[in-house]
């Protein structure tokens, strides 16, 4: 080859290194001294000084690949910086280097390496785990944290479905052919227990459009769900409440407010009925209960006499039997630490769930303070209608509130009824005798004999003195006759009560008897029961005598 040529060989290839490592020409000697260094190579040179000497022996010595043997290469920096070909020259006693900067590449490849770590970190700081199903619609990739408890290698290869038990949707959101966002369904975990689940699915498709599979992410919100409900129901159970209370601050009447908070327990969903119980204090020994309210006892699904005994057995909400259908609530209610009477519940179908009790014993307080306020109501009531010494009604009870009452509900029902008049015959002998003390000892035992031959409903009162009245609903006047010779016949064991043989104690009994539509007065009934009790006194005492109404 022509001398010439080769020269121009020589410069093509030079320029061809060059162009391949544009970034710089460093000459170091073989002690790794810098010797020269042109424009460009101004960095790298501060490097090869900065290594002492010992580049040129620690040179990797691979070949460029696709240039002439001869030539290495070797990476120059901490963090290789620069790529450098290594060219001996000087008989090998220097050496060319000539660099080419490797920021662009590696600035590209450390920019991929933190997306796709921002993207990891993304996928799982927003979800709680992520998936993807294969063409035949199994499992083929799982987050490496699993999924529901499930462990990466006992979901992969296996239908989503088998594994999930996926409820609420159709078709299976794992084999979806669109995307869908925040579809919210119900899957169960290993152990058993059903997760609350918003999924977000991207369908996968081939080259020709073929489906190849479904990727998507999951996101746990059973608890977020479980605290949404918790305080809906906190919110739903404080709504009763202040509905209670505003009965009970608008309604100055405490039976009206009682009623009507029965009426708005019925009114709850799922509510089928409601009694509402409270003590009874003065027809009872103190601890007994008895119906102040509700829906009565032809409705209820529970034994009325299972429901008194359970009262005051506890002071918490207590689930009782059916007769039939889901058992009944017994909500036990209080005042003052002391179990004042309870509030029976029962449904129409399907289990009482816990949200259900819970919101039942909330009704335990403000019922507690209805009851209380009732009682005490009932307590004034009763004290002011009441005969102190003897515990029956007072005349006032008897003749302008209950009298009228029970004619009015006569003339209504087209039954008859009974007034009967008492006077305790040679009582001023028992007093006279054996001192006022025994006396009202007698007018006690007397009080305790009329009760005995009374019914649930009828009324005993006490007029005055030695008088008494008994007011019999749906009694004609075979009916009192009967009873009136029952109790003379009865009233047989108080005649030593006068001390005086001759005067023996005992009763005479007027009555009159009162017919439906008959359109008579009070005054009228009463005048007759009452001239018929003097005419037995007329005709010698303890005995009974009918007063018959006078034509009209």
């Amino acid at each position: 080859m022509p001398e010439d040529a080769l020269s121009k060989a020589l410069v093509q290839a030079s320029d061809s290194l060059l162009v391949a490592y544009p970034d710089g020409a460093v000459l170091i000697n073989d002690q790794g001294r810098v010797i020269a260094n042109d424009a460009k190579g101004g960095e790298m040179a501060e490097i090869v000084s900065a290594q002492d000497g010992r580049l040129f022996s620690g040179l990797a010595k691979t070949p460029v690949p696709g240039e002439a043997a001869g030539i290495f290469q070797a990476s120059l920096g901490e963090d290789g910086r620069f790529e450098v070909a290594a060219l001996p020259v000087a008989g090998g006693k220097q050496m060319l280097l000539l660099g080419r900067g490797q920021s662009l590449e590696q600035n590209m490849i450390a920019a991929l390496i933190e997306s796709r770590a921002r993207y990891k970190d993304f996928v799982e700081t927003s979800s709680d785990f992520a998936w993807e199903t294969g063409p035949d619609g199994t499992l083929i990739f799982v987050s490496p944290t699993g999924a529901l408890d499930f462990t990466p290698s006992q979901l992969i290869g296996r239908p989503p479905e088998d594994i999930f038990e996926v409820v609420d949707t159709d078709p299976s959101p794992f084999i979806s052919t669109e995307a869908v966002r925040g579809l919210t369904l119900r899957m169960r975990r290993a152990d058993g227990d059903m997760a609350d689940l918003v999924v977000s699915i991207k369908p996968v498709f081939g080259a020709a459009g073929e489906w190849c599979g479904a990727r998507g992410v999951c996101r746990d919100v059973t608890e977020q769900k479980r605290d949404r409900l918790a305080l809906a129901e906190a919110e739903d159970r404080e709504r009763l409440l202040d509905a209670l209370m505003a009965i009970m601050r608008d309604e100055v009447e405490p039976a009206a407010a009682i009623e009507k908070i029965t009426s708005h327990i019925e009114a709850l969903d799922v509510i089928d009925g409601c009694n509402i119980y409270g003590r009874d204090e003065f027809t009872g020994d103190g601890d007994t209960f008895k119906l102040i309210s509700g829906s009565g006892t032809g409705r209820m699904v529970v034994a009325e006499d299972d429901v008194l005994a359970a009262i005051g057995s506890s002071e918490d909400t207590t689930v009782l039997a059916a007769k039939s259908g889901p058992p009944a609530l017994l909500v036990s209610t209080g005042y003052l630490r002391r179990v004042n009477g309870a509030a029976l519940i029962w449904r129409r179908d399907g289990a009482w769930r816990d949200e259900d009790i819970k919101r039942a014993a909330a009704l335990a307080s403000p019922l507690g303070i209805a009851i209380e306020r009732l009682l005490h109501h009932e307590r004034i009531l009763t004290l002011s209608r009441t005969d102190e010494l003897t515990g029956l009604m007072n005349r006032r009870a008897f003749m302008n509130e209950e009298m009228p009452r029970r004619l009015a509900r006569l003339h209504k029902a087209a039954e008859p009824a009974a007034l009967m008049f008492l006077d305790l015959d040679h009582f001023k002998l028992v007093n006279d005798t054996h001192g006022h003390g025994e006396g009202d000892r007698v007018l006690i035992e007397i009080a305790r004999f009329l009760r005995k031959h009374s019914r649930s409903g009828d009324l005993v009162a006490r007029l005055g003195g030695d008088e008494f009245a008994m007011w019999y609903d749906g009694m004609d006047r075979t009916g009192a006759t009967e009873r009136a010779g029952s109790m003379l016949e009865d009233a047989a064991k108080f005649k030593d009560y006068s001390g005086d043989a001759a005067c023996p104690f005992g009763i005479s009994i007027g009555i009159a008897i009162c017919d439906p539509g008959s359109g008579e007065a009070i005054e009228d009934i009463v005048a007759r029961a009452d001239a018929a009790m003097y005419e037995v006194k007329r005709q010698g005492k303890g005995g009974q005598f009918l007063g018959e109404a006078a034509e009209r």
